[in-house]
């Protein structure tokens, strides 16, 4: 387990460039993301491997495989809801994400969740992130959006006018235009930088 998900960053970095994104949607990112992982694992891909794989695919489709929480995620989120900031996810998902949150235990964090399976629209299209600001009441100049993609996620925010926090767990983007996060630990005292503002380029 902890060989597969040390790759994923890795994976994730190799198919978040421009075309990649605008040629694709989450599901084909998402079955390539399983075989890049085990590829980069060392797993020889077979007849077994693409059944596990099916079996893998469809419990995700049933209850959201994303579902291991890092240690540090319930205690930023707690500190930031002192804060009296509003919370949203907006996320490209399968239509089980709530679901998914809330057998976590991270639902009650949030005010609100969009999962783009039923909104009908995913991340980096600038409309899922407009649908969460009129949901939530918030402006674009005073949201962030914190993810793990840029192109999905940080180009999307901008689009829609948003600033952006990119997580880079693995420091896969030292050349990123946006402030970066190896942790959410560093997120509380990023968003109170000023210079947060020039990640709405």
């Amino acid at each position: 387990g902890e060989l597969l998900a040390a790759q994923q960053p890795f994976v994730q970095r190799e198919l978040d460039l421009p075309v990649p994104v605008r040629e694709s949607n989450d599901v084909s990112r998402g079955a390539f993301l399983f075989h890049r992982v085990l590829e980069r694992a060392g797993i020889e891909l077979s007849a077994g491997t693409d059944a596990a794989i099916g079996e893998l695919r469809a419990y995700h489709d049933a209850e959201n495989i994303w579902e291991v929480v890092p240690a540090e995620v319930p205690e930023v989120l707690a500190g930031l809801r002192g804060r009296e900031l509003r919370l949203v996810v907006v996320s490209n998902a399968n239509g089980t994400l709530e679901r998914m949150l809330e057998r976590t235990g991270l639902l009650g964090f949030f005010d609100h969740v969009l999962d783009s399976a039923v909104v009908g629209v995913e991340k980096p299209d600038p409309r899922i992130f407009e649908i969460a600001l009129e949901r939530s009441g918030a402006e674009p100049e005073t949201t962030v959006h914190v993810g793990d993609l840029y192109q999905v996620d940080v180009v999307g925010a901008r689009a829609a006018g948003l600033g952006a926090v990119l997580v880079d767990v693995a420091g896969l983007y030292p050349d990123a235009d946006c402030p970066r996060v190896r942790s959410l630990r560093e997120l509380p005292g990023l968003l109170e930088d000023a210079a947060l503002g020039a990640s709405r380029r």
